[in-house]
């Protein structure tokens, strides 16, 4: 038998807990539901954005917040060379500078996640061109823009 499923009561202090934190993080919703012990789980508090308009509204402008980190933190990856290579020393003890491939790989999966990320959650603003001018947009924070005061 199916065990009841626990009732999580709307709590405004949690839901701005939950929009700051959504906001200055680079995680998904489940990664910060695991982290934050005393949250509900994910698909509650996605429950709320389609039950509570205040919620909904205040969720997609931390999403959106979330998305321009995103794209901050692209610029800041990018530009960021400290770990590009690694200086050792070869079998005479001369110092030696090698390229750090795997940093290298590592901070262009990075970018192109937050690519990715952004192109899905803001289309009309990171996405790609073609695809804005052939398609209309259904994605969470579009179909709130109207209801975002930045």
């Amino acid at each position: 038998m199916a065990r009841p499923r626990k009732l999580y009561e709307f709590m405004q202090d949690l839901a701005d807990e939950i929009c700051e934190k959504t906001e200055n993080c680079a995680f998904g919703l489940r990664a910060l539901c695991k982290q934050n012990k005393h949250w509900p789980p994910a698909r509650e508090i996605r429950k709320w954005t389609e039950e509570i308009p205040s919620f909904r509204e205040q969720y997609a402008r931390a999403k959106n917040a979330q998305i321009e980190n995103l794209a901050d933190e692209i610029i800041e990856i990018s530009d960021d060379d400290s770990r590009d290579t690694i200086e050792t020393t070869n079998a005479d003890g001369q110092p030696v500078i090698l390229t750090n491939h795997a940093a290298l790989h590592r901070d262009k999966m990075r970018t192109d996640n937050r690519k990715w990320i952004a192109s899905k959650l803001l289309p009309k603003k990171y996405g790609d061109t073609k695809h804005n001018q052939d398609e209309s947009q259904d994605d969470f924070v579009s179909m709130n823009r109207d209801k975002i005061v930045e």
